[in-house]
């Protein structure tokens, strides 16, 4: 008898089981992407706000996190402009722009302003956010909430004034 050479319907039922399984795996990751960009931008936030409360304590030198929410992006400045740090090089870690001293970018050398990159600030209350020597923040605004949306999620970092605790919803 000769060898018929195809595919026969128990292989392409198998397979269809095996696409299907596939898919029903797969789809729900790609849903949630949205939600790894979302969580990055509020990380880096909320590392850049830790950042600038450890360098105020470390330096006794007040240090503010300044939310811009017609652009869509934030900045780490030193409130007092004739106090500069160096790193172990002697590399100094902010740029003074003659009125504002920021947290200098190691990369381009420049102002270290974080574009949110499509995340976006809505509903947040807080436009500026000090650290003083003590760690204790002081928020500018009209509450003590930062909130960033992307296609639909947010997420809510809320800024505690007495302590300087910082908390991610």
């Amino acid at each position: 008898m000769k060898k018929e050479k195809g595919v026969s319907v128990i292989e392409l039922i198998i397979v269809m089981i095996a696409i299907g399984v596939l898919s029903a795996i797969l789809i729900p990751q790609f849903k949630t992407y949205s939600g790894f960009k979302l969580r990055g931008a509020t990380q880096a936030l909320v590392s850049h706000m830790r950042y600038a409360q450890q360098q105020a304590i470390t330096t006794q030198v007040s240090h503010q996190v300044v939310l811009d929410l017609v652009q869509n992006e934030y900045s780490v400045e030193i409130a007092r402009a004739d106090y500069l740090t160096m790193d172990a090089e002697g590399q100094v870690n902010y740029v003074d722009d003659g009125s504002k001293v920021w947290l200098k970018n190691a990369q381009s050398g420049k102002k270290l302003d974080v574009d949110l990159d499509g995340v976006v600030l809505t509903g947040t209350t807080a436009t500026q956010v000090e650290f003083n020597s003590l760690g204790v923040a002081t928020v500018s605004g009209t509450g003590s909430q930062v909130v960033l949306n992307y296609r639909g999620d947010s997420k809510t970092i809320t800024i505690t004034e007495a302590t300087g605790k910082i908390n991610v919803q």
